[in-house]
């Protein structure tokens, strides 16, 4: 059984042929595959910024105390602290 074909799916057109569809897929494609980045920024909570960088605008907040990120505001957890057992 063939759920989806495409002779069908292009044939309610008398102007869509297969040159036309070609050019709207690479159209699409192109204008498209820049925005996959943020989508999957958006969708993991991903900003690729190491630990120690503000997640927001990438300021480096090494040895920042106070909890915000002096650039956008943004509250901070603080740093880990390394501490060795005696």
């Amino acid at each position: 059984m063939v759920l989806f074909s495409l002779a069908g799916f292009y044939a309610w057109s008398p102007f869509m042929n297969n040159s036309t569809a070609a050019f709207y897929a690479w159209v699409t494609i192109m204008l498209g595959w820049p925005l996959i980045p943020i989508i999957l920024q958006q969708v993991r909570g991903y900003t690729g910024l190491p630990e120690g960088y503000c997640q927001k605008c990438g300021y480096n907040l090494t040895g920042n105390v106070s909890g915000k990120c002096p650039e956008c505001g943004l509250d901070v957890p603080p740093a880990p602290t390394h501490e060795t057992p005696e």
